[in-house]
């Protein structure tokens, strides 16, 4: 072979190896064109439906994490949780009743009936005896929701806290212990305010990945929607 013929392929060969190495070495990381996420739960399992409540919503449980509906399902209320654990894993709150003005007085004073998201965070912060925190917004079912951390702080002047209308007491957190937070999404649910909680304490922070996983797959029923059936 012609000594300019080997160095033309000597050449070709060269390109061609520099060219594979240079594509594994800007090769994008990640999963590749196309692939499919990990499915969540609402993916993967039968859809349940919380008719009763007064935005009806539908969620996914996976079987193996042992939560379940813990009360019977009210207009106001919806509380899931583990059997055996110290609290709820998620509650689902309608105050209908508004909130009280005056959380430190005997009957808590007057009531703001119709709070939007803003204006119970805003109030809650306001709160003697309550340390709040606020966090970053968060979306729920495609929906806006505003977020705080509530913990008990020690106020001999206020040890009750009559927060919403209905004159009950409102203390903070369950179960008795200054390490738990109760974690509050609050939310605009087609004008309703929608609380979506999840308490946890300083040995139990694994349960907000729980907890979390479970709140993704809550979907409320839209206006003029057909309900779904409850499995």
């Amino acid at each position: 072979m012609p000594t300019f013929v080997r160095l033309a392929v000597a050449a070709v060969l060269a390109i061609a190896v520099g060219a594979l190495v240079l594509t594994q070495i800007i090769k994008p990381s990640g999963p590749p064109v196309g692939a499919e996420s990990t499915p969540g739960w609402q993916d993967r399992f039968p859809t349940q439906t919380a008719p009763a409540f007064v935005r009806p919503f539908s969620y996914a449980i996976d079987p193996s994490s042992g939560i379940e509906l813990s009360n019977g399902g009210e207009v106001t209320h919806y509380q899931f949780g583990i059997a055996g654990d110290p609290g709820p894993l998620v509650v689902v709150d309608h105050p209908a009743s508004g909130y009280r003005l005056e959380p430190c007085t005997p009957n808590g004073g007057a009531v703001n009936l119709t709070p939007t998201p803003g204006e119970f965070v805003a109030y809650m912060q306001t709160v003697p005896g309550l340390k709040v925190t606020r966090l970053p917004p968060m979306t729920i079912d495609g929906r806006t929701a505003l977020g705080i951390d509530v913990q008990q702080e020690s106020d001999p002047s206020c040890q009750e806290h009559y927060i919403f209308g209905t004159d009950d007491d409102w203390t903070c957190c369950w179960p008795d212990d200054p390490t738990w937070v109760r974690r509050m999404r609050v939310l605009d649910v087609d004008g309703s305010l929608i609380f979506v909680t999840t308490p946890f304490g300083a040995k139990t922070e694994d349960r907000l990945e729980l907890a979390n996983a479970f709140v993704d797959t809550i979907q409320f029923e839209r206006p003029g929607a057909t309900p779904a059936a409850s499995n």
